[in-house]
């Protein structure tokens, strides 16, 4: 409370209503109990969540969680207070879990908090299993199945890695990642990443040395983060933000004192952070020019000459806006960024007049 109190307190002074409408309001309320954004999923969708999320360590959160034996009320009295951590991960895990899984608006983000959790709660069962293992010979059989998925599951992502390229051209933003990616040789990378663990973790199953199939997840997953995952971050962020970056850049050289910024399609906050200056969204597509009336006649622009318009490409040409009605500014990516008069906005952009 120290540390977050007197930052709600300053924003909500300095913005009053629609701080407390947009943040509690429309942000945590209504998101927790209505679908906004389209952001809808059916109940069971944080169990694929956290199963991609936390690939590949998932896969021994069961038998982690039944190695606790939580439902044993008098085991736990029993224990020393010192040795209640899987108890207190396994609570932090289930509270944020079900709290998301009751929340109507889900997106695979909203989970993130509880990953420590479950990193704690598999640390913990391959501490304890290991030293088992050191006087067993053969772990218990939900052990044993986690073994075998586990292997599966470097199977399940060397094909599904070969087949990526068919299914990561969707992205409106980065039609051009499936090429990049390929070019890079990251495709290449991964796959034999994958193949390459799950021949190993046969192996292992084979000879009986299950409990080494740590070692061969450390290694696959530090590959991977260090030869797929961060040149793709690369691309990614040069498809996705650079552009965003380099048009928040000319808003800031070219936008005259008063004149208004807005954003059609869809909401960028990066925006916002990145020109330090107050942007208006307006998603709807079919309403932006009467959007844009709306607010070149609110008594705030009165004085303003002209507004900064920023959107997809192709999103401007699917408004009602004719071509003559705006200057083209500048051009990154699939972005652009036009300067319109107030005086047209204020008498309509529709094509009809």
């Amino acid at each position: 409370m120290a540390i977050a109190l007197p930052w709600y307190v300053l924003v909500i002074w300095a913005n009053g209503e629609r701080f407390i409408d947009a943040f509690f309001g429309y942000h945590n309320f209504e998101r927790f109990t209505s679908v906004v954004n389209r952001h809808w999923a059916p109940w069971y969708f944080y169990f694929l969540v956290v199963l991609v999320s936390f690939i590949p360590w998932s896969v021994y959160l069961p038998a982690a969680i039944a190695r606790l034996r939580f439902w044993q009320i008098n085991h736990w009295r029993q224990q020393p207070r010192s040795s209640h951590l899987g108890l207190f991960a396994l609570t932090w895990f289930v509270v944020i879990f079900g709290f998301f899984t009751i929340a109507v608006t889900k997106l695979p983000s909203y989970t993130l908090p509880l990953l420590p959790a479950a990193a704690i709660l598999v640390g913990l069962f391959w501490s304890d299993h290991w030293t088992e293992q050191m006087y067993r010979s053969r772990p218990d059989r939900i052990t044993t199945i986690s073994y075998i998925v586990n292997v599966m599951l470097f199977g399940a992502l060397a094909m599904a890695t070969f087949y990526s390229p068919n299914w990561l051209g969707n992205e409106p933003e980065m039609p051009d990642l499936p090429e990049l990616m390929q070019q890079a040789g990251i495709i290449v990378s991964s796959v034999w990443i994958w193949a390459g663990a799950t021949i190993a973790g046969i192996l292992l199953l084979c000879f009986r040395r299950g409990r080494w199939l740590w070692l061969i997840n450390v290694v696959s997953l530090i590959a991977f983060i260090l030869i797929a995952a961060l040149p793709t971050a690369v691309i990614v962020d040069v498809q996705r933000q650079l552009p965003l970056r380099q048009l928040s850049e000319t808003i800031v050289q070219v936008r005259q004192p008063t004149e208004p910024v807005v954003m059609i399609g869809y909401s960028k906050p990066s925006v916002v952070f990145y020109t330090e200056r107050s942007v208006t969204f307006f998603t709807d597509i079919d309403q932006v020019a009467d959007d844009l009336q709306k607010l070149a006649s609110h008594k705030r622009h009165r004085k303003a000459s002209s507004l900064l318009l920023l959107g997809r490409t192709l999103k401007l040409k699917e408004t009602e806006i004719p071509p003559e009605k705006y200057q083209a500014i500048a051009r990154a990516g699939v972005f652009e960024l036009v300067r319109i008069q107030m005086e047209d906005a204020r008498a309509g952009l529709k094509k009809s007049q």
